[in-house]
């Protein structure tokens, strides 16, 4: 752990803190438990990105990860942040790459033929909406938490989620 991690104090694990402190690594993020015993979260693998949430003078942040949620309850203003935004970084990367590999596969299906008839349109509109449910929504930009190229793909997979029509239409003209 580095002296900048995000540490919660012993008083807090009254309050629910599952961990002492939560620090990011090269591969990922790394959470001390009270008994001293670490370990590697997978933030990739988690089904709801990280929250951060502030509670008088404290800062609470949960992770959702597969074994159960993580919990740090501390201080550190401007470590919570750089942990939580690394941690969002992670998980939203994860699931960008996935939309963009759908995003390939039904730009090719709509290519395919040359020309989209309408009843093709509609399988293919309601695959897309139906795929949607699992993708996360853009965050604000000011977290800096996706590079240009990752906001361009979400932004183009909800534009043609919410405008298919004028958006084929596009493509058509």
């Amino acid at each position: 752990m580095t002296q900048e991690a995000f540490r919660s104090f012993g008083w807090v694990k009254w309050l629910g803190s599952g961990c002492a402190s939560i620090d990011i690594a090269s591969n990922g993020l790394i959470a001390m438990g009270w008994g001293g015993k670490t370990s590697t979260l997978n933030v990739a693998g988690m089904p709801k990105p990280p929250e951060l949430n502030r509670w008088l003078v404290l800062s609470h942040l949960k992770l959702s990860t597969a074994s159960g949620p993580v919990v740090a309850i501390g201080w550190g203003v401007k470590k919570r942040y750089q942990v939580w935004r690394a941690a969002l970084r992670e998980w939203y990367a994860d699931r960008v790459q996935s939309v963009a590999g759908f995003l390939n596969s039904f730009f090719e299906s709509l290519s395919k033929s040359g020309y989209c008839r309408r009843s093709q349109w509609t399988r293919l509109h309601a695959q897309l909406v139906e795929k949607s449910a699992q993708w996360p929504s853009l965050p604000d930009r000011g977290l800096g938490v996706l590079s240009r190229e990752e906001r361009k793909v979400l932004a183009r997979a909800w534009s043609w989620v919410e405008n298919g029509e004028r958006c084929l239409r596009r493509v058509v003209a």
